[in-house]
């Protein structure tokens, strides 16, 4: 049995506009996804897939280990925080998560989570050019995001007392 008669030969012509307008449509933006504006993009924002721009970033492991070396310390219950004062202008950070921690999903979870306490703290850091390492430690991963957020801001508080009582 031949099934060929039944499948048309002539394609559907494609459709020139797949995109509807709507009321509520932005007016400046191009109706072509494929041409958005420049205006606005992630990196004109510093915003990055990372959540902070290259250069408030420390990725060099002599950074690290100037921090390490010279500079304060302080334990908290999930994180370990490191500072120092930076030979640049702008706050910079540096994550470490070892694998004590556990497999690579939870690391990413706790470099994530304290990246965002980072953004959402730059405000209490006691200076402008302070590069800051903090370590994860077991649980960060796990707790509430109010236990995570206590803890960092503790560590940040006991920091600035630190750096302000040392000449």
């Amino acid at each position: 049995m031949c099934y060929e008669e039944n499948i048309p030969a002539e394609q559907q012509a494609k459709k020139e506009k797949t995109r509807l307008s709507h009321s509520d449509a932005d007016p400046q933006r191009s109706q072509d996804p494929q041409f958005a504006t420049e205006e606005g993009t992630q990196d004109s924002l510093g915003l990055t897939g990372r959540g902070l721009p290259r250069t408030r970033r420390l990725r060099k492991r002599a950074d690290f280990q100037r921090i390490y070396r010279n500079g304060f310390r302080v334990v908290g219950r999930f994180v370990v925080v490191f500072a120092v004062v930076g030979p640049t202008a702008k706050n910079r950070l540096g994550i470490t998560a070892s694998r004590k921690i556990g497999p690579a999903v939870t690391r990413n979870r706790c470099k994530r989570r304290i990246r965002e306490l980072y953004r959402c703290n730059r405000d209490r850091l006691p200076i402008g050019n302070i590069d800051v390492v903090v370590n994860a430690r077991r649980g960060c991963a796990e707790v509430s995001w109010q236990e995570i957020w206590r803890d960092y801001a503790r560590c940040l508080a006991r920091l600035k007392k630190e750096i302000e009582q040392r000449p």
